[in-house]
Parts: C-alpha cells; sequence; structure tokens
C-alpha cells in the first residue's frame, strides 16, 4: 500500500471479509499491527481507508471519523512533546 509499509491490499481485504474487521482501528492496530510500530503516515491511512470504503461502503464523513479515531490514540504523543 505504501513504501511505509508492506501491507497488500488483499491483507486488508482479508481482514474485512474474513476477520469481520469493521474499523479502521481494528485493522491498523489488531489485523494487521501497521499502527504499533509508529503512527503511519496520513497517506498509508487514506489508502486502507480506500480499500475499507470499498468494501463497507464507507461515506466521507465515516472515513474521516475513522482516520481521526486512529490519529487520537497518537495524541499522546505529540501533546508530550509541547
Amino acid at each position: 500500500l505504501s513504501s511505509s509499509s508492506n501491507i497488500l491490499p488483499v491483507e486488508i481485504v482479508y481482514a474485512v471479509k474474513e476477520e469481520m474487521a469493521y474499523t479502521l482501528d481494528d485493522v491498523i492496530f489488531r489485523r494487521t499491527g501497521a499502527g504499533t510500530i509508529g503512527r503511519p503516515d496520513e497517506d498509508f491511512l487514506q489508502l486502507v481507508v480506500t480499500v475499507m470504503t470499498e468494501e463497507l461502503g464507507w461515506d466521507e464523513q465515516r472515513r474521516e471519523k475513522e482516520i481521526n479515531i486512529v490519529l487520537s490514540r497518537y495524541s499522546y504523543e505529540e501533546n508530550k512533546t509541547t
């Protein structure tokens, strides 16, 4: 999906279809572990959300909500330095 990750789009589809992952948070932190090695970049999150949108029919509001939930997990790191 991105140069910052070795996750394939098919892994996202599998997580949704076979493992019943219905949130970006679930895919990023539990199904793929992509979020456990550090904050994923915005491009990567957009790509994952695009794949999930194709499978789950999300609208733009849902896409933004899912990304914000994932990014909020990293807000403690950003607040720690200020």
